[in-house]
């Protein structure tokens, strides 16, 4: 493990340890300045989003001589969706702007912000299904399954690197469990999301920076 992997791990663990610490001693700080919307993590996690959108477009700039062009458009595909992210994650600008939101979309998200993961169609809620259930069962499924796949099927491997896709160590995966989990459980505010999407961006930069098979990124 790198110097500046284990940097990051005790970054995940003194912002938690922050919210932690506020949430006894100043909960009014804790709700309107640190969890908030527009708030000092809200930033933080866009901007680690964005780093990584940046990761992956300068991957693209540097191996474009060397990979081939499902690899290539595997780069710029992932970095198109952390740029998404990011965009969901600030209701695009709209605060920012202070852009209206349309009639359309303030009856039907549960903000009222212009964005697509708080919509409810139905009785069906977007955040809920999509950005929880299926999210959820797919980032296992990539963490725990997929690396023993790849390891166990050189073909499978081949697609996954032909990919750009960075599999995780054996420490990654499992830290990403605790890094998810234990905002919620030792912080009890409606805004905890806001922890928890900034320590699972955190282990996301780890992932990317320092994955099992770096190789794939390398010039060499």
């Amino acid at each position: 493990m790198t110097l500046a992997e284990r940097a990051i791990y005790a970054l995940i663990v003194f912002i938690i340890s922050i919210g932690v610490i506020l949430a006894l001693v100043s909960p009014g700080f804790l709700e309107n300045y640190y969890l908030a919307e527009d708030g000092i993590l809200e930033w933080l996690t866009v901007s680690i989003l964005l780093f990584c959108a940046g990761l992956c477009f300068r991957r693209f700039y540097c191996l474009k001589p060397f990979r081939s062009t499902p690899f290539l458009l595997s780069l710029i595909f992932i970095g198109l969706a952390f740029i998404f992210c990011a965009g969901e994650e600030l209701s695009w600008g709209q605060r920012i702007f202070s852009i209206e939101t349309p009639d359309w979309l303030k009856e039907n998200n549960q903000q009222h912000e212009i964005n697509l993961h708080n919509l409810v169609i139905g009785d069906i809620s977007i955040n809920k299904v999509i950005f929880g259930k299926i999210l959820s069962i797919s980032l296992a499924f990539y963490l725990f399954v997929l690396p023993f796949l790849s390891n166990r099927f050189s073909r499978l491997n081949h697609i996954v690197e032909g990919l750009a896709l960075p599999l995780p160590t054996r420490t990654q995966a499992l830290a990403f469990l605790p890094a998810l989990i234990l905002p919620d459980l030792l912080i009890s505010s409606g805004e905890s999301d806001e922890l928890r999407e900034i320590c699972g961006c955190l282990m996301i930069v780890i992932l990317f920076c320092f994955p099992k098979n770096g190789h794939i990124y390398s010039l060499n």
